[in-house]
């Protein structure tokens, strides 16, 4: 499930987490895996076995974009999208095991949270979820078109 050098050496994902332990000065080591999507259930990801043990003694966090829209990301000006309602129709398709469902949202609203979640759906099982934060975060300047990412800050628990 870890890439392995070249795969992983633009990763980014996992940096702000990783600096937010160093700025509480947290003594924890991270496991970091990333997710090579190769079916719609959680069973046929490479590597699900290890993070299935890892999760019944650490904590398990996951990183992602759930939305990339606008112009920057080939959207048409007049194609609108509501954050809220993706994150959360990602999330209750997710949480319901309905990979199909899931796999079609995060498709349509370019979401990276399409390999990390099949692997958190697994490892919580049957789990509760809340949006605690949602923003919009303007990307203009990265393509130099109109476009924005969400992010959100879900606390999950199984």
């Amino acid at each position: 499930m870890h890439l392995p050098g070249e795969a992983t050496k633009n990763e980014f994902s996992l940096d702000a987490f990783e600096a937010l332990l160093a700025i509480a000065n947290a003594k924890v080591r991270v496991h970091a895996r990333y997710p090579l999507h190769v079916g719609t259930t959680p069973e046929d990801l490479e590597g699900i076995e290890e993070v299935a043990r890892l999760a019944e003694r650490m904590p398990i966090v996951a990183t992602c974009d759930p939305i990339h829209h606008g112009e920057g990301y080939g959207d048409p000006p007049e194609k609108t999208c509501d954050a809220g309602a993706a994150v959360m129709k990602q999330l209750q398709a997710l949480f319901a095991h309905d990979y199909v469902a899931f796999e079609e949202e995060c498709a349509r609203v370019r979401s990276d949270f399409k390999n990390a979640g099949p692997v958190l759906a697994h490892v919580l099982g049957d789990a509760s979820f809340e949006v605690v934060g949602l923003e919009r975060v303007d990307y203009t300047h990265v393509f130099q078109k109109p476009c924005w990412v969400a992010g959100a800050l879900v606390q999950l628990a199984g």
